[in-house]
């Protein structure tokens, strides 16, 4: 066995394994947060996806059992309005549309309409959308929240021409609704966001 066999290893050649153990275990660590980050925006988008499908279902919902202007003695009525004085949203201009609808129900008693209501209600911690109930004749209301993280909600209403307006104040129901939402995540409004739309038809003039 010659004495070139028995060398080990040099000062330098540690040093350079090290530093390429370094850069690899830096690499591999910024990769892995990187995922991490990625992974967590994808749950919170499909988080917010499915509050926004939920939030159309309810609307639809209620669309669906509209009852006629000419029976409910009331159309669907629609507000358009903007907000800016939310700090927790810098300022921003924000929409803050609002609309209600006579429905058909059914209630302990039995079968009633009620004006169904939607609005963002911004009083508390987090900005949210607002379902609003009142029987049409008895005056009973209630209210139920139907999202949390609904900052935006922006509602367009076709006429019978097809023509979308901002507003409804027709002694009849519009054709179809056009509902645009903005959603945040509470826990980073101001980084995890999403925004969605659809058009939901009205069936009963």
């Amino acid at each position: 066995m010659t004495s070139a066999s028995k060398r080990g290893f040099t000062l330098i050649e540690l040093l350079v394994v090290i530093a390429i153990l370094s850069v690899v275990t830096t690499l591999g660590t910024v990769t892995l947060v990187q995922l991490w980050t990625q992974w967590g925006q994808i749950r919170t988008i499909s988080k917010l996806d499915r509050t926004a499908d939920q939030v159309f279902e309810q609307i639809e919902k209620d669309l669906s059992a509209t009852v006629s202007a000419q029976i409910a003695g009331a159309a669907l009525k629609g507000v358009s309005a903007q907000e800016q004085d939310d700090a927790r949203y810098h300022k921003m201009v924000l929409e803050s549309d609002s609309f209600t609808v006579p429905v058909e129900t059914r209630i302990a008693t039995g079968t009633v309409t009620v004006l169904a209501g939607y609005r963002i209600d911004r009083s508390g911690d987090q900005s949210k959308l607002v379902r609003t109930q009142t029987q049409l004749r008895g005056g009973v209301a209630s209210s139920s929240d139907i999202a949390n993280g609904v900052v935006e909600l922006q509602i367009q209403y076709a006429g019978a021409g097809g023509d979308w307006s901002d507003t409804w104040e027709q002694p009849f129901n519009p054709r179809a609704l056009r509902v645009s939402m903005v959603l945040v995540d509470p826990g980073r409004p101001l980084t995890n966001q999403a925004a969605r739309q659809a058009v939901i038809p009205v069936r009963v003039p």
